[in-house]
């Protein structure tokens, strides 16, 4: 019934290859729900299957903020704490907080709009090598600044 019930919800979607991923629900441990839909390469068809490894980029920000917004409740972080103290030698650590990475302004450079983000993307990345990939360039602007006070046009829905 629930298993019917979930699908029934994504069915559309599936059928017009408006998703293609795993659906996976779990309560008190026990696994609802867990499959696969669309492909994981649509040039050669491959389909999903539920082991198969997603790029996840931004949907992970929403659970780092959750964890970070805990990290400040229990009194381990704050919001105004300096980048750098977490991460030495970020571009602009010392003037940028916690709060501004959350709010994505502060004028980190942006990986994805530099000439070798394909070459980013072509091999699994840690938290370490996505800083290393940083590290040395330069910041888009001061902290806290907008897109429109750096006279930059985002495209991107969260900025």
């Amino acid at each position: 019934m629930f298993h019917a019930k979930i699908l029934s919800y994504a069915e559309p979607y599936i059928k017009s290859g408006n998703f293609s991923g795993s659906i996976v629900v779990v309560q008190d441990g026990k696994i609802l729900l867990r499959d696969s839909f669309g492909f994981s390469d649509i040039t050669r068809q491959t389909p999903n299957r539920v082991d198969t490894k997603f790029h996840m980029a931004s949907l992970s920000m929403q659970f780092t903020g959750a964890t970070v917004m805990r990290l400040v409740e229990k009194g381990k972080l704050s919001l105004e704490t300096r980048a750098s103290e977490i991460v030495p030698d970020v571009p602009n650590g010392q003037k940028n907080t916690v709060r501004q990475l959350l709010q994505q302004n502060s004028n980190l450079p942006d990986a994805n709009d530099l000439a070798d983000y394909d070459a980013l993307l072509a091999s699994h990345q840690t938290p370490e090598t996505l800083v290393q990939f940083i590290r040395g360039r330069p910041p888009l602007g001061e902290p806290g600044a907008s897109p429109a006070e750096r006279n930059i046009r985002r495209t991107t829905f969260w900025r």
